[in-house]
């Protein structure tokens, strides 16, 4: 069911796409063109994404990576994918070469958005981010063995990492899909009872969203890159929202069908388990709606920005 679902949806985007190119266009150029295949080929990258995104919360580097360094190509070969943005038409006293000045919007276009997630995903990992003090036991028996804490953690998915200790101090790195736990401050070798500081990095995006993020703005370019960014951050913090008053409505019948008069902490288990959601189906949306009405979004931004 799963397939032909996917190959449906595949075949709607490639209709809106087309209808989207002949729009306002008289029927001698009802056909087929250059642009409208490399939209075909970009929004069938962006499905493929999203939908390995969902299931295994990865963007592979064999698809963002390739289609990021194809971008500025295949623009400077047909600059009609960006000759009508507002960058292309600033640059165009400074570069009157309609191919080399599209190749340039395009490397922009990677730029702003590669460096715009890039500072999202540092601040936001610095403000999810703890610390809490650990005290360490030799002992594996011992609730305060470090072993025993790392387990504790109960990763959710992907492979645990754990290094050794050394002579002048230690290092663990504990990986979890977007999560990673590092512990350092042991200047000595550990005695029993010794306290070190935990430091707990939680990801707020994974780097493939920046990838992939540098790759949409290159055949978008820098203007169309922020309204991607713009449309996917509204869409993630409704549905994120929605999901985890999901998760508490579901927490509260439960504790109510086991008697349980007492509902504190549900908020924060909600807010935990609905609150991480995969990002890169948000941009691929954004992407896609900016590709599909491009026209449009162009008409507005020419609008708003400055002339």
């Amino acid at each position: 069911m799963r397939y032909p679902t996917v190959e449906l949806f595949s075949g709607a985007l490639f209709l809106v796409a087309w209808w989207s190119s002949i729009a306002g266009k008289p029927e001698s150029e009802h056909g087929f063109s250059a642009p409208l295949v490399v939209v075909w080929a970009l929004l069938s990258v962006l499905l493929a994404l999203s939908l390995i995104d969902l299931r295994l919360r990865i963007l592979p580097d064999e698809l963002t990576i390739p289609t990021m360094i194809a971008g500025p190509i295949v623009v400077a070969i047909l600059p009609e994918l960006l000759q009508s943005t507002w960058s292309a038409r600033e640059l165009a006293p400074t570069i009157p070469n309609a191919h080399l000045r599209a190749g340039v919007v395009s490397l922009m276009g990677v730029a702003v958005g590669a460096g715009v997630v890039a500072a999202i995903r540092s601040l936001g990992t610095r403000y999810f981010s703890s610390s809490v003090e650990y005290q360490y036991s030799a002992d594996p028996n011992d609730p305060g063995h470090l072993d025993g804490f790392l387990a504790r953690q109960k990763p959710r998915r992907g492979k645990k990492e754990v290094g050794e200790w050394v002579e002048d101090g230690l290092v663990v790195l504990l990986r979890s899909g977007s999560e990673a736990m590092v512990v350092t401050d042991a200047s000595t070798r550990l005695q029993r009872g010794d306290v070190i500081r935990v430091r707990v990095l939680r990801e707020a995006m994974g780097f493939g969203d920046v990838k992939l993020q540098g790759a949409i703005g290159a055949f978008v370019g820098p203007e169309g890159s922020l309204m991607v960014l713009a449309l996917a951050s509204l869409a993630g913090a409704v549905i994120g929202s929605l999901n985890i008053l999901r998760i508490l409505a579901l927490l509260q019948r439960r504790a109510a069908i086991r008697g349980r008069s007492s509902r504190t902490g549900l908020w924060k288990v909600a807010r935990s388990a609905g609150g991480t959601i995969p990002f890169g189906p948000f941009l691929a949306g954004g992407a896609a709606v900016q590709l599909l009405a491009r026209g449009r979004l162009v008409a507005l931004l020419n609008e708003v920005l400055p002339r």
